[in-house]
């Protein structure tokens, strides 16, 4: 596991990263990187993958579970970016599972004529190393944007903020 750290350490140092980026800029400045043209949208998944990643040499498309938390969905997403920044290769068995969830969510036809190789499914364990390392890229690009963690919460983070801030009385040490 600490081989997986470094290399993602390495990675997310490499890769620049803004750091006032939020998810969307996340996402197009890892299509930068890796010279692809990148959307990430969610779709009705299923139980057991939570996200799918589809890339050509020139196009990305990132499906995220439409029925979760917006942290969920972040987290997702920042793993799905993890397997393109680590330029991972799909195995046949996320092929057959892509295929499957496509045919579910869009029109396989149209679906195969743009995006016919690099498909990644996001499992719920991560024993082999590519998902060790999208899972691992996702937490260490969260440790460096930290609002990231909170994305599309604004509105509860302004509720809450008042409640947070530590106020004492006039007078008071």
């Amino acid at each position: 596991m600490n081989a997986v750290r470094r290399f993602c350490a390495r990675l997310v140092e490499e890769l620049q990263i803004p750091g006032d980026c939020d998810l969307d800029g996340l996402v197009q400045h890892i299509a930068r990187v890796t010279g692809r043209e990148l959307t990430a949208r969610p779709a009705p998944l299923g139980p057991r993958v939570s996200g799918l990643t589809l890339a050509t040499d020139t196009h990305g498309l990132i499906l995220y579970q439409r029925h979760t938390t917006v942290w969920h969905q972040t987290g997702i997403v920042l793993h799905e970016l993890g397997h393109l920044a680590c330029r991972h290769e799909s195995s046949p068995e996320a092929m057959v599972e892509a295929a499957s969830l496509l045919a579910q969510v869009t029109d396989p036809a149209q679906m195969a004529q743009h995006f016919s190789a690099g498909v990644h499914a996001r499992h719920h364990g991560y024993h082999k190393r590519a998902e060790l390392e999208a899972e691992e890229f996702a937490v260490q690009v969260t440790a460096r944007l930290p609002l990231l963690a909170v994305a599309g919460s604004s509105q509860a983070v302004d509720r809450l903020a008042p409640s947070l801030e530590h106020r004492r009385p006039s007078g008071a040490p």
